[in-house]
């Protein structure tokens, strides 16, 4: 068990990579330092695609360097067809009755990404539209199971742990974002300074710590 729990880890710093890869407001006093919270993972399946989505508050640009940014609201889309693309496409999602439109951009034969700023987060579930070769309409619904802890539960828990591991650092950021396993929710938390990151996987609680991983960002 712990073994697939370390794999899960891994497996959540190799999207982070690959999620920077990709890209490239206030905060409430209790957020200070944090850059990204992921709040909700949505998703929908047409006869063409599979759709995910990721629900965030985060800085803009996204970047791991220790220094921590205003946030704003973004809805984090991709697009997986079943065959490859070709064409333009746009895409367009309504949430509390407001429209927003992007147009994605195209990352492999098959796949799409868009970062669409919104101005609230969905409640669980929202309307998208993919405009192109193949047009599609789709509700994108949470994925997550209920039960998990506020995203400031695993945070609490991280900095506790961070204090027996290192001094604070003068300059750092937090990444916290909630994923989603076999249907099983998880807290993944990320202290970030300009020369280490310390990755830890917690349950859907948010108290207990199950996995940690800690990387030289120098190398």
């Amino acid at each position: 068990m712990k073994r697939k729990q370390i794999a899960l880890l891994s497996v959540v710093i190799a999207a982070v990579a690959a999620l920077f890869n990709f890209v490239g407001c206030g905060k409430a006093e209790g957020d200070k330092n944090v850059s990204q919270i992921r709040y909700d993972i949505l998703s929908a399946e047409t006869d063409n695609y599979v759709i995910t989505a990721y629900a965030e508050s985060r800085e803009v640009p996204l970047k791991a360097d220790g220094i921590s940014g205003e946030r704003s609201n973004e809805i984090i889309v991709k697009i997986c067809s079943l065959s490859a693309l070709s064409g333009t496409y746009s895409i367009s999602l309504t949430i509390d009755d407001k429209e927003y439109t992007a147009t994605p951009e195209q990352r492999a034969d098959n796949i799409l990404k868009a970062d669409v700023p919104v101005e609230s987060l969905p409640g669980g579930s929202f309307v998208m539209k993919i405009t192109g070769e193949k047009s599609a309409e789709a509700e994108l619904k949470s994925v997550l199971p209920g039960g998990f802890a506020e995203y400031t539960v695993p945070l609490e828990t991280v900095k506790k742990e961070i204090k027996t591991v290192e001094k604070e650092k003068a300059s750092y950021e937090y990444f916290v974002r909630v994923i989603c396993e076999n249907g099983e929710a998880f807290w993944y938390v990320g202290y970030i300074t300009e020369d280490k990151t310390y990755s830890y996987l917690l349950d859907a609680s948010g108290t207990e710590i199950i996995a940690r991983k800690t990387d030289d960002n120098r190398s």
